[in-house]
This record gives C-alpha cells, structure tokens and sequence, in this order.
C-alpha cells in the first residue's frame, strides 16, 4: 500500500492512573503531567508543517489531539478506528485478583506461541490480532492519505497501533516488538 501523504504517529501523552492492572478504560483522561507534556509536544511540532490532525475517539489521545490542536491552530478530527486494539470481554471491566491471575496464565500460554501464531491469534475472546489491528490501521491511513494527498499529518493514537504499523514498515522487527517499548509523547514519522 502506498500513500501519498506523511504520517507523524504520536502516542497519547501520560493518562490518569487508572484503578487495575489491566485495560485502560477508554475514558480515562490526561493526568495533570499529560496536559503539560501535550503543550510541550506542541513546541516540538510547531516547526512542522502539519496539515490535519486526526485522534483516536478514546479520552487520552483526543485531549492530546486537541491541546496540539489548539496550540497549532489546527482543528482536530476524530477518527474511529484510530483507536487502540479491541479488547473483546476485557474492555472497561474491573477484575478481582483471582480474575486477573487466571487472565495472566491465559496470556502466558498466548505467549508461548509463535511470534508468527500470536500475529494472528487471540490471547482473549473478541481479542483484536496484531493481523486485525494493522488492516485497520491501514485502510484508516489509505482513507486519510487520500483526503489529504501530499500533505503531513499527525495522528495521535496509542502504543498498539503504532507499534503495528512500525513493525509493518519495518522499523522494528516482530522478533524484537517486546523490547521495543513506546513511551507517552513518542513521535515517529513514517
């Protein structure tokens, strides 16, 4: 798939703290550093020249897109399936501890699978793959590239999807996809 724009892919700046070790509620807003770390991420963009900002519908990356947005004088448009990996019958759940142990064992038997198994298969019921995940994530970017055809656009997604994509255009390799780790404020250009 080509594309005739550039993407600039930034992860959600740092959330609230949220109450499990678990999924992220989709709700969860900016923690008071977040909102502090949006207005610096602005600085580093303004010599950028981005034509559109497009977020993730889920609270942390939409508050991002708008403080950028508003710094940059540039109107944020929400896009659904920018948002982070479905998550099937763990999304906005809270789980007992016993709850959370036995999903820790299902995800380690996931994890014994191979890298090329666990591209494609579903530690958890209604789970999205790594396979899932990257379609969307392309056909999202195919559909914004041709609204916006030679230009540089930032999107603000999160971790999952970014790390999908990098391993798609090969920035990082599936073999080495754990160590990578994207911190809040990562910015990558593809």
């Amino acid at each position: 798939m080509v594309f005739k724009s550039k993407f600039i892919l930034l992860r959600h700046n740092e959330p609230k703290s949220f109450p499990g070790p678990w999924i992220q509620p989709h709700n969860n807003p900016l923690s008071q550093n977040g909102i502090e770390q949006a207005n610096l991420i602005s600085k580093t963009l303004e010599d950028e020249k981005i034509s559109a900002i497009y977020s993730s519908p889920f609270a942390r990356s939409l508050q991002t897109a708008d403080i950028i947005g508003k710094n940059l004088n540039l109107e944020v448009i929400i896009k659904e399936d920018l948002k982070e990996r479905a998550q099937g019958d763990l999304e906005n759940q809270s789980f007992s501890e016993e709850k959370i142990n036995n999903l820790w064992e299902e995800f380690e038997k996931f994890k014994s699978l191979s890298l090329e198994e666990q591209w494609v298969s579903r530690p958890f019921p209604g789970f999205e793959t790594d396979a899932e995940l990257l379609k969307r994530a392309l056909n999202c970017l195919a559909e914004i590239s041709q609204e916006n055809i030679n230009k540089l656009i930032l999107l603000v997604t999160h971790a999952g999807l970014i790390k999908v994509l990098l391993i798609h255009f090969g920035i990082i390799s599936l073999k080495n996809r754990d160590d990578f780790k994207i911190k809040f404020n990562d910015i990558f250009e593809i």
